[in-house]
């Protein structure tokens, strides 16, 4: 498992670029319009081409996600975390140039701050967890908020 530290300054800016205001136009449909200029086009000309998102079972990730942290799956700082010691907050699916399969990560609060061992006044209060295909946790990523 490889564990990664993020300030929370990447959070904000992650926040800023898919919080709840940028996901409601595609929370209420599953495709976006994009408009794009067609090269030679003299008048440049835009069209519209449409992107259909694919259909996710949050829920069937979840109890997967669910499951792996049962199975003593996701440690921070050597220490595993209790399924109740979380509050899981969002699915991302993310895929990469050219790739077809998604990688899979579960935003989580944490639900009572962990202070870093090294550094007594910063808190975690948050961790993403990375899924493999067999619904293993391979990452986890431990986010500040104090």
């Amino acid at each position: 498992m490889r564990i990664c530290f993020v300030s929370k300054y990447y959070l904000l800016t992650i926040f800023i670029l898919i919080g709840p205001a940028a996901q409601a136009d595609t929370l209420n449909s599953n495709r976006l319009s994009v408009k794009t200029d067609q090269p030679g086009d003299p008048q440049l000309e835009s069209k519209q081409a449409e992107i259909h998102y694919p259909v996710v079972d949050t829920e069937k990730i979840m109890r997967i996600f669910k499951a792996a942290v049962d199975r003593g799956e996701l440690k921070l700082f050597e220490k595993q975390i209790a399924l109740s010691a979380l509050n899981p907050q969002q699915v991302e699916y993310i895929y990469l140039i050219g790739e077809t399969k998604p990688t899979i990560k579960v935003y989580s609060f944490l639900n009572k701050p962990l202070p870093h061992p090294a550094m007594p006044n910063l808190y975690i209060g948050g961790v993403t967890a990375t899924l493999d295909e067999k619904g293993h946790i391979i990452e986890a990523v431990m986010h500040s908020h104090y």
